[in-house]
């Protein structure tokens, strides 16, 4: 009887000390990773976007600056923005060298949207 009730107490000491262990194993492991993540993980993550961000920040401002360039797009409003087909092909050479689906612009002094695809749609002021 001594026996059985020694060995009873043994498997459930042993059971016990085995969920125990595996809990904490299981919080150890849970903080060394999380501590690994914030120390190694989330600085090279963030470096990453960092490096993407600054690559299309400047792809866009060199984009902007082609735009910009010779004055064209201003000349072209100031002018009364008449020829629309100089305007389209102005565009689309630009859209072609940056691999862009589209390139528009809206005037401000009309309040025009003039697309590539060949549309040109007169905005109503909000």
């Amino acid at each position: 009887m001594v026996d059985t009730r020694l060995l009873t107490v043994v498997k459930v000491s042993v059971i016990i000390g085995f969920f125990a262990l595996s809990g904490f194993h299981t919080i150890q492991e849970g903080r060394r990773t999380r501590e690994f993540i914030r120390d190694y993980e989330i600085t090279s993550l963030g470096m990453a976007v960092s490096a993407h961000l600054y690559r299309t920040a400047d792809r866009y401002h060199r984009i902007g600056e082609e735009l910009l360039r010779d004055g064209f797009l201003r000349d072209w409003i100031l002018g009364g923005e008449e020829n629309e087909d100089v305007l389209r092909e102005f565009l689309e050479d630009i859209r072609e060298r940056f691999g862009m689906l589209d390139a528009s612009i809206v005037s401000d002094l009309s309040e025009t949207y003039y697309g590539t695809d060949g549309r040109t749609l007169a905005l109503s002021p909000c």
